[in-house]
């Protein structure tokens, strides 16, 4: 079960990624397989729970645009267990946050994403950040990714000498 939990939830993200909105049907797939769990869980077999279906969902809400199912979902799930791993869901979190208003904190964790990547040298997170930021703009995005702005220039700049 735990194989077609972790398959249904790979699905629904692809197509929330595509917009297509049976990927909320396909997640509910996943919460099910998860709950009837019997399979024994081998040491090298990660438990996919609720929490682990909560984060595939607040991605593939952020996808279709459905602030509050993401934010909720959010709420909900577990941190990812790889930093590389946690950097690209908190992108997809601030891609919510700013969505819903909150461009300050989406922000924040965009740097911190940023960072993450930056360290480990992680060009998919890093490249995740930059798509962020082109997803951003108007006058007062301007004023609020300064930050986010400097440290994308600053990894130019520094590779570059």
């Amino acid at each position: 079960m735990t194989a077609r939990a972790w398959l249904a939830a790979l699905e629904a993200v692809a197509l929330g990624y595509l917009g297509d909105r049976a990927a909320l049907r396909v997640l509910d797939d996943a919460q099910r397989y998860a709950d009837a769990q019997a399979d024994p869980v081998w040491p090298w077999v990660f438990p996919f729970d609720s929490s682990r279906v909560a984060s595939y969902r607040a991605i593939a809400a952020s996808r279709l645009g459905l602030v509050k199912v993401a934010m909720d979902a959010f709420g909900q799930a577990e941190a990812a267990r790889s930093p590389k791993q946690a950097a690209l869901v908190a992108v997809e979190h601030a891609r919510v946050l700013a969505t819903g208003g909150d461009l300050d904190q989406a922000c924040d964790l965009a740097v911190t994403a940023y960072d993450v990547g930056y360290s480990y040298e992680s060009e998919r997170v890093q490249q995740a950040v930059r798509e962020f930021r082109a997803s951003l703009s108007g006058r007062n995005a301007q004023r609020i990714t300064t930050e986010l702005d400097d440290r994308l220039h600053s990894a130019y700049t520094t590779r570059s000498t």
